[in-house]
């Protein structure tokens, strides 16, 4: 991915091992390709036969790694640092403008203020095209009720993210879909219809579990797919929340087809995977979901 059109970040990762990457992926690196093959590797490979331990929602420790893949992490969060300060120092006054409205509305989610955060990304999407750091206000309409404006809005973010990044834009894809349906639900429309329209991905998705939740809405895989891709995916220690991911993804695809009892209780497991990074939107994103249907979080 090219940062603001001028730093690439995929070539520092590409030369990272994967022990390190795997765990230092920032919220600005989305849409790299490096990032996305490493994704892909993971939920594609089958589980150790030798794994000492089963997937786990503990947290993972230091103690589980070996010094030199410690060493290895520290390297590479020095150097990402480092690329986003220069980042950062390559942004003009709108870009920062824009920026800092994004990172405004991004807080404003973290703290459940879903009606501020979209003023916020509104305004950075009003000020700039379409982004990768703007398309969390089609997640936030979703959550909002306003299902068509989140489905057109994550069309322009669709659009623009694959002329960019000629990658798939699958996860703005799968919330997409899940607008429609939702939408089309609460209009009295033919839900089945309404997915079966649903087009395949134009491009080529490398990451299993991604493509199997889309193929699911429309249609054409099953939940009972997914957790089984989700299944193999994770293997021993799940170093990238193969599991967490597939429980956000369940738990959408029921919320858009009205069965709450599973949407909730997918929902709150993955508000219980310790895999994300509080930093992270991803980390939020079941919990803003849970409150957005008035659903209590355990704990």
């Amino acid at each position: 991915m090219v940062l603001g059109g001028r730093i690439s970040v995929a070539t520092l990762l590409l030369s990272l091992p994967a022990t390190a990457s795997g765990f230092l992926i920032p919220s600005f690196c989305r849409g790299c390709t490096a990032v996305r093959a490493w994704s892909s590797a993971a939920a594609d490979r089958p589980p150790s036969a030798g794994a000492a331990r089963r997937r786990s929602r503990l947290p993972l420790k230091k103690e589980d790694l070996p010094d030199e893949t410690l060493r290895q992490m520290a390297d590479a969060g020095r150097a990402l640092k480092e690329l986003e300060e220069e980042y950062w120092k390559s942004l003009d006054a709108d870009e920062i403008a824009i920026e800092k409205k994004c990172a405004a509305g991004l807080a404003c989610l973290k703290a459940g203020m879903l009606e501020k955060g979209c003023e916020y990304y509104t305004a950075a999407a009003d000020l700039s095209p379409p982004s990768s750091r703007t398309w969390p206000l089609g997640v936030v309409l979703y959550y909002l009720g306003r299902y068509e404006e989140a489905a057109v809005r994550l069309d322009t973010d669709i659009r623009s993210f694959e002329k960019q990044f000629e990658e798939c834009a699958t996860d703005e894809r799968i919330w997409q879909a899940a607008a429609w349906i939702r939408g089309a639900r609460e209009a009295g429309a033919d839900v089945e219809q309404v997915a079966a329209a649903l087009p395949p991905l134009p491009i080529s998705e490398p990451n299993a579990l991604r493509r199997t939740v889309y193929n699911m809405f429309r249609g054409g895989a099953t939940p009972e797919d997914v957790q089984q891709v989700a299944k193999l995916g994770a293997g021993g220690i799940d170093y990238f929340g193969v599991d967490f991911f597939s429980e956000v993804f369940l738990g959408l695809y029921h919320d858009a087809h009205g069965n709450e009892f599973e949407a909730e209780t997918y929902i709150l497991a993955a508000c219980g995977n310790t895999y994300p990074n509080p930093d992270d939107l991803w980390y939020h994103t079941p919990r803003i979901h849970a409150k957005a249907r008035k659903w209590t979080i355990p704990g």
